[in-house]
């Protein structure tokens, strides 16, 4: 079973999306490429291996492998299709590349697919309520799990009626069609939620310190819910579980810099420092090379600060 200390310094989970329709542009399937040829393509494999080597290269420390799109729209697939797409990807990285894997869906029998494979963490951005047996495959393994806040659970098949998406050439956005809450207000309720869904695991048996929270930037939430979410991160320490941070290449931050998802690195960056100096103990992005940097930079910089407090 894998062990961190989440705790001690950032850690950094690199993206591998099996997709043909990321948001962010680096889904490893193109279009022309059909679910049913998926077993006799080698090729979109060989990406993935090639992918995972370079990201543990650069110094990750886990990988993130997911096969379904959650951009605002995006078709859901069902569980076969999933599968289909998914396995073969996680078997191949898992036999050649040494570090964890998460499988990053919402479906329990695709987890516990994954799971016979090598993965060894679930990534649930439904925050385990989109099926209810995945508390099951948490608790059977007591595997590290992600339980993420989503304002559209699941995707957008029950977005709230306040909410519209969006489409310009940025890409897709949440945006109200009344205001329902102030920023103060709304990272309280994210908080309450994060609070009730870990409390609600802990009952079901999965132990505590395999608990990792993530506020879910980007998903039914509008661009000025996630800047705020981002400035106020720290709060969520106050929850006591590892907090993992997605900012990478999103939206808010493309809307916020005017920058399409090929030139957001460097707000990227900006936004993930923020959050690790608010408390963020795991950071999922694209660019693993010079997060690793940053985050080195910012652990650091955080280790020397406490050195001059400590001789004040």
């Amino acid at each position: 079973m894998n062990q961190f200390n989440f705790f001690d310094h950032t850690h950094v989970m690199g993206i591998i999306n099996v997709t043909p329709d990321s948001f962010s542009g680096d889904g490893i399937l193109t279009s022309g490429v059909s679910d049913a040829k998926l077993h006799t393509k080698n090729d979109f494999i060989v990406k993935a291996i090639e992918q995972a080597h370079s990201f543990v290269d650069a110094g990750c420390h886990m990988l993130d492998i997911g096969a379904e799109s959650t951009r605002p729209g995006a078709r859901p697939l069902n569980a076969s299709e999933e599968i289909d797409r998914l396995i073969p990807v996680i078997d191949a990285v898992h036999r050649h590349v040494g570090v964890p894997i998460s499988v990053d869906t919402t479906k329990a029998s695709v987890a516990r697919a994954a799971f016979a494979h090598g993965a060894t963490i679930i990534n649930d951005i439904s925050g385990l309520m989109n099926d209810p047996e995945m508390i099951d495959v948490a608790v059977h393994h007591q595997c590290y799990t992600i339980i993420m806040n989503s304002q559209t659970y699941p995707f957008d098949r029950n977005m709230p009626h306040t909410l519209t998406i969006e489409e310009t050439e940025l890409g897709g956005r949440y945006v109200e069609k009344e205001p329902v809450y102030n920023s103060r207000h709304f990272v309280a309720c994210v908080l309450s939620d994060l609070e009730k869904r870990s409390g609600w695991a802990l009952e079901k048996g999965l132990q505590r310190d395999r608990i990792i929270l993530d506020v879910g930037i980007g998903f039914g939430k509008t661009i000025e819910q996630n800047l705020a979410l981002v400035a106020n991160h720290a709060l969520f320490k106050t929850l006591n579980f590892p907090l993992l941070l997605g900012v990478s290449r999103k939206s808010f931050i493309g809307y916020s810099i005017n920058a399409p998802v090929n030139q957001r690195l460097g707000g990227s960056l900006a936004a993930l420092t923020i959050g690790v100096l608010g408390g963020a103990n795991i950071v999922r992005v694209h660019d693993v090379f010079e997060s690793v940097q940053a985050c080195n930079l910012i652990n650091m910089v955080k280790m020397n600060a406490f050195d001059r407090c400590d001789k004040a």
